[in-house]
């Protein structure tokens, strides 16, 4: 069993888990260690503490972080406006514990997420709750909606590039980074060259190659197509990036979805039409990781319409429009979360 563990929270204030007193007097911000079935879950709650309304982040990855993606200008914002809880997965980012991998499931992630959410509802007094997932973390939050244990306060959920089928998401990215690799041959033979053979030599995504595929996607402006973003100014926890890594590196190899290799064999798309809340769909038009074709498929499976009240299109983003264009995401979201507060 391998897993990297970080000690940087342990000297911090925090409020228990376990305490059955509701936070009339939470602060603007608090953190939190929860521990669920042998992992130590870091969970941040900031923002404004007379809202009614809590938003939970579900980071993606697989293995990132949520705590880390503070400084998106898109999730910052929504602390104006109300708590927006961040968290760090098993095994991933700064959590801790003692985290084998038979338990790195997307459906024991959906039972911490369960964990999580019951955590908010125990120590605040707000009235409703929110999901809002980024990418793979989409297949977490869909497992848990579609549960037998959804906190009745949950009243919505927001879906940003969301991981729903690993093969289609394998294949919409393998054919859209064809397409490209033909179109730059017209202007650049060479640099058609290095694309194609990349393509020929990792033929799909796994734990051994992903990064590299990250660093083709993203020099093809895949990944963050909007580049002079700017990052909110927010003090992140201390934290070592091997670690960080070292950690995904672990979830990558490891994380399965009903007992197969999550890369391959994830698929939650019969789920979908199962979700019991609304829902908002965020996509940017340049993602080359999970191509914008797919969110035809993701709202087809929920019934959304095409308008901008259920699916947001974002033309100057790829995979990350929460930090490409945070004021509109900002925007986008709270706009329609105001439509059910």
């Amino acid at each position: 069993m391998r897993f990297y563990s970080i000690g940087i929270l342990l000297t911090l204030v925090m409020l228990s888990f376990i305490s059955c007193k509701k936070t009339n007097e939470l602060p603007n911000s608090s953190i939190n260690q929860l521990r669920t079935d042998g992992a130590v879950l870091p969970v941040h709650i900031h923002g404004n503490k007379n809202s009614d309304v809590a938003i939970v982040v579900v980071h993606g990855g697989p293995g990132e972080s949520g705590i880390l993606k503070r400084d998106a200008v898109g999730l910052y914002r929504l602390e104006e406006d109300h708590l927006v809880v961040y968290y760090d997965q098993r095994a991933s980012g700064i959590s801790e514990g003692n985290v084998n991998k038979e338990s790195l499931t997307i459906e024991q992630m959906a039972h911490d997420l369960e964990a999580v959410v019951e955590l908010v509802d125990e120590i605040t007094d707000v009235s409703a709750i929110f999901i809002l997932s980024l990418d793979w973390g989409g297949a977490i939050a869909a497992t848990y909606l579609t549960g037998n244990t959804l906190n009745p306060k949950v009243n919505g959920y927001i879906a940003s590039a969301p991981g729903f089928n690993a093969r289609k998401n394998m294949f919409a990215m393998r054919d859209t980074l064809q397409s490209l690799a033909n179109l730059i041959t017209i202007n650049d033979p060479e640099a058609e060259n290095v694309l194609q053979n990349f393509l020929n030599q990792n033929l799909f995504v796994n734990a051994f190659n992903y990064q590299e595929h990250y660093r083709v996607v993203d020099g093809l402006l895949g990944i963050t197509f909007n580049t002079n973003y700017t990052t909110a100014p927010v003090d992140l926890p201390a934290y070592t990036k091997r670690s960080v890594e070292n950690n995904q590196q672990y979830v990558m190899e490891n994380l399965k979805f009903q007992e197969n290799h999550f890369l391959f064999d994830m698929d939650v798309e019969p789920l979908l039409p199962l979700i019991p809340v609304p829902t908002k769909l965020i996509w940017g038009s340049h993602d080359l990781l999970f191509p914008v074709k797919l969110a035809g498929d993701y709202g087809e499976q929920l019934g959304l319409a095409s308008d901008a009240e259920q699916v947001s299109i974002f033309n100057f983003s790829a995979h990350r429009p929460y930090y490409e264009e945070g004021d509109r995401f900002y925007a986008t979201v709270a706009t329609w979360i105001s439509f059910f507060d």
